[in-house]
């Protein structure tokens, strides 16, 4: 497939752009608050799985930036913009500075992973006309291996895994996640709040269905581990005052009852 991106055999052959010299500038903008949100909660947990996959660091997460697989006279044709992609075995800096998109014709590292946020009806996101549809892109050209569409407003995530030259949907497990054997993680839907919003988000999960948590999840559960011993603390001291109340008590029964003995003529020594 990559190497139908190289031109012909001529000389001089002509020199393809770089990252440097091809439009990093956006499509329309995206279509809803939750987008960016979202796509930062997939990168930030998944990053220490990847970490350690790739523990040289040669791995690039990406969102909503411009991926070029075809050289065009009009550049923007020939380039799509995932919501949010992985690319393993490739340096997180390109020769030492952040790249401005990624391009195939120079590194020649396909996505391993996309996923596409539906922000409509979800034909954009099923879109199989050649040479412009993301569907068609992925499956034809790029070959991904595992093209995931979540839909939040229906709240349901559908997997494709590619296999023999098509892409073959894949089944979720009695827990309702979906494997990405690769990764060995699982793919689902969550409700709940992240970023200050309420809603339905796309999340990562162990094999055993244990949710990979954001950094919201673990100050969250930091601060509930803090209630918790606040409020063992305030137990322990509550319990401490009742025995230093009930001890108190006791002395002066005791004292009373000495003193009325004493009335009674009845020495207690």
């Amino acid at each position: 497939m990559l190497e139908s991106l190289r031109p012909p055999d001529e000389s001089p052959r002509p020199r393809l752009p770089d990252h440097l010299g091809l439009p990093c500038d956006g499509d329309p903008p995206v279509q809803n608050f939750t987008q960016i949100p979202q796509a930062a909660l997939l990168s930030e947990t998944l990053r220490p799985v990847l970490d350690r996959l790739h523990p040289d660091g040669h791995y690039l997460l990406g969102a909503d930036n411009a991926l070029y697989w075809r050289h065009t006279v009009a550049p923007k044709r020939g380039r799509i913009v995932p919501d949010w992609f992985y690319v393993p075995g490739v340096p997180p800096l390109l020769d030492g500075i952040p790249r401005r998109s990624y391009v195939l014709w120079q590194e020649r590292v396909p996505p391993r992973v996309v996923f596409e946020f539906v922000s409509r009806n979800g034909k954009e996101e099923r879109d199989r006309t050649p040479l412009k549809g993301k569907y068609w892109s992925y499956e034809k050209v790029l070959h991904v291996p595992y093209y995931g569409i979540f839909d939040p407003f229906k709240e349901t995530v559908t997997l494709l895994q590619f296999l023999g030259g098509h892409y073959e949907p894949m089944a979720a497990g009695a827990d309702g996640l979906v494997l990405i054997e690769p990764l060995g993680v699982k793919a689902g839907v969550w409700h709940g709040t992240y970023a200050g919003m309420e809603t339905c988000w796309l999340r990562f999960f162990t094999l055993d269905g244990a949710m990979l948590p954001s950094l919201e999840d673990t100050a969250e559960y930091e601060r509930q581990q803090a209630t918790v011993e606040r409020r063992r603390a305030e137990a322990e001291r509550r319990r401490a005052d009742g025995a230093d109340a009930r001890a108190e008590a006791e002395r002066q029964r005791a004292e009373r009852l000495a003193e009325k003995l004493r009335a009674l003529g009845i020495s207690l020594e």
